[in-house]
This record gives structure tokens, sequence and C-alpha cells, in this order.
């Protein structure tokens, strides 16, 4: 089975030939490509029957969104996560949930202004909450946020179990989704030899 980085490597090969070519058409395949190979990341379920770690879920979705957009948009990703087992499912809709609040900064990208656009994610654990938190330095009271676009957000944080809070000033725009262990989650985390790490990108 291809890894992420084997399919984000085979798009570096097509895109280096397609970036020195004139033609709008094959400049634009690249990009095509990369999609849909975001799309495949994240529709991927991983296996049920295994608890997988959130953090190298996150970070391979945040590799995938930063090739496919960030990147050229000039945009900088920053992810820090602890070591976070989670069952299958609940890791798949954290992952789905995080994509969609990068998505939304990314749609007020023009709100950045003259400063270095950034994006965070940080995934961090306490008791029995899990906290995973999406921030950008666009000035939140600069932009609207229509509830209607975080109503797909808002979904997945009540999948969770959980709550997503947002917070916003003219140094950033924040939102925090809180959402409790399972019992088997729990466990886990609390099994002897269990190392609580901390991976960054």
């Amino acid at each position: 089975m291809r890894t992420v980085a084997d399919q984000f490597a085979a798009i570096n090969l097509v895109s280096t030939p397609a970036v020195r070519t004139e033609s709008p058409d094959v400049k634009t395949a690249p990009n095509d490509l990369v999609e849909l190979r975001h799309a495949q990341v994240l529709l991927a379920m991983p296996d049920r029957d295994k608890l997988v770690d959130a953090a190298e879920y996150l970070c391979n979705i945040g590799w995938a969104v930063n090739l496919s957009r960030l990147h050229r948009m000039k945009i900088y990703l920053i992810i820090s996560a602890d070591t976070l087992p989670l069952e299958a499912e609940r890791c798949w809709l954290l992952g789905l949930l995080t994509k969609e609040l990068v998505t939304n900064a990314v749609r007020h990208a023009c709100f950045f202004g003259p400063r270095e656009g950034k994006i965070s994610i940080e995934l961090t654990w306490e008791g029995s909450f899990v906290h995973c938190a999406v921030s950008d330095n666009g000035p939140g009271t600069a932009r609207a946020r229509p509830a209607r676009d975080f109503r797909i957000a808002h979904s997945f944080a009540r999948s969770l179990g959980g709550r997503i809070g947002h917070w916003f000033d003219d140094q950033g725009t924040s939102f925090v989704v809180t959402f409790p262990f399972t019992e088997r989650e729990l466990q886990e985390i609390r099994a002897p030899g269990f190392h609580h790490a901390s991976e960054s990108d």
C-alpha cells in the first residue's frame, strides 16, 4: 500500500516540468491532481478496528492541505499535536472537522492584509477531554463570519460529542473544538507505558 508520502512524491515529479511550461492547461493539472489526492487522503477512513494516532493523522492532512492550497497562496501552516489515540471513525471526523476550519480560514485569506499569513493547528488533551484549536492571524474584527460557514464543522463536533468555541480580535481568529474521550480511548492513554509525546510540522 502506498503511503501519503509516496503519493505526494509522485505529484512533485509531475509538478516540476509543469511549472516550466507556458500552457495554462498543463500548469493547472498538478493542482487538480493534488486536490484529487487530498480528497483521497481525507475520505479514506482508517481501519475501524484500530485506535489511530490523531497527531499523525492531522499532520498528514495538514501536509496535503499545504501542498494543494497553502503553499501557492504563501500561507504558512504550523501543526503542534500530542500523541493521541482515537477510535478510527472519531479520528476521521476530527480530520474532516479540522480541514473544514482550515478551509474556512483560507477562504478569508484576503483579510491577512500585508502581514504574513499563518494558520496553526494545535491538538492537546487534558484529563478526559481533547482540545483541537485552529487559529489564523487574520484580524477577525475585519471580516464577517456567517453562521452557515460553520454548520458542517458544528455537525462534526456534535458527532464527536463536543462543541466549538470561537474567539477573535485584531490579532487573529481561533476556533477550539472540545470533546470527550471514549472509555476505550481513556484505557489506552492510562495504560502503563503510554508515551505522551508531541509532533509538530
